[in-house]
């Protein structure tokens, strides 16, 4: 533990408040995860729309913050008198007073949770995608047999005639 300073304190209270920001960052991200899965299987176009509107603003005011939280972690690298890459929220903590030590570590379990879910959130939707794509494949092969299955037999002109008894649709002009 070292003895804490003004200027300490005061950037270790700005990584925190940048830190609740990731946390509601990240919360938002798993809104929208579950408005893009219920806008899919809706179809609802003009809500997929807003959604990408809206990531994509969310995506330059989070730019944004990024930078500020690799600003603050430099500057207490630089207090601490550690290596830039060596300072992680547990190394932090560890260093820090127990008061201030105590709401580090629960920002970062609080913020490792989060990821975690946004990460099963993300497969999720991943899969649900995918599950999308392989429905939508089975259906195309279906009703268009893609030349599969088909029987060819000559009439008695001599001209090819396909027999698709097994599609959905008969594909002969």
């Amino acid at each position: 533990m070292i003895p804490l300073g003004d200027t300490l304190y005061r950037r270790v209270e700005d990584l925190l408040d940048v830190l609740n920001r990731d946390i509601q960052h990240i919360e938002q991200s798993l809104t929208y995860l579950d408005s893009l899965r219920s806008m899919l299987i809706k179809r609802d176009e003009p809500g997929l729309n807003a959604l990408l509107h809206h990531i994509r603003t969310d995506t330059d005011t989070y730019t944004g913050l990024e930078l500020e939280r690799q600003r603050l972690r430099q500057e207490l690298a630089q207090l601490l008198d550690l290596d830039f890459t060596a300072l992680t929220l547990s190394r932090l903590a560890a260093l820090l007073p127990e008061p201030l030590a105590q709401r580090v570590s629960c920002k970062r379990k609080l913020l490792r949770e989060r990821v975690e879910q946004l990460s099963r959130e993300h497969l999720s939707t991943a899969w649900l995608l995918k599950d999308f794509q392989r429905f939508n494949q089975a259906l195309f092969h279906a009703i268009f047999n893609d030349g599969k299955n088909t029987t060819l037999t000559y009439g008695a002109n001599g001209l090819k005639q396909r027999h698709a008894q097994h599609n959905l649709m008969n594909m002969q002009f």
